[in-house]
């Protein structure tokens, strides 16, 4: 098994934008688990309850994306995350016009870090609040073939 990260400043997205990213995500063929989630502490610490350590993490703001996979081989996890702005448009434009968010061209900037070592996905708990009054905190699940 493979992994790895990435790490985007300053892209904020909702929960249900970056779940509907993950699910897309963990559709491709070799991928076991994927994240994707912002860098709030409740989500730092759910990375690091489940093995996930690195300075970019650590460093990593309430407003920066954090992206991961893990998959059958390091090609699989380095396409996945290579694809990133591929599986944002996808999800904008595929979002009903009332949820689009405005200069997402302007979004998908390049990524800050690349590193391997990351084995989860990302989904939402009911009932905790995030910094941002989101209403939920990411949930590290396996993804079900």
């Amino acid at each position: 098994m493979a992994s790895g990260f990435v790490i985007r400043k300053n892209q904020y997205y909702d929960s249900v934008f970056l779940m509907t990213v993950n699910r897309r995500i963990s559709e491709v063929p070799g991928v076991q688990q994927t994240a994707v989630l912002m860098g709030s502490p409740a989500n730092k610490q759910l990375l690091l309850d489940i093995g996930i350590q690195a300075a970019q993490i650590e460093a990593a703001q309430p407003n920066d994306l954090i992206v991961a996979a893990i998959a059958d081989t390091a090609g699989i996890v380095e396409n996945v995350l290579g694809r990133l702005d591929e599986w944002l448009n996808a999800v904008q434009e595929s979002a009903p016009t009332s949820r689009k968010m405005p200069h997402a061209g302007r979004r998908f900037g390049h990524a800050t870090s690349y590193e391997p070592g990351g084995h989860f996905s990302a989904g939402r708990v009911r009932g905790t609040r995030s910094p941002q009054g989101a209403g939920g905190r990411a949930a590290c699940v396996p993804v079900q073939r």
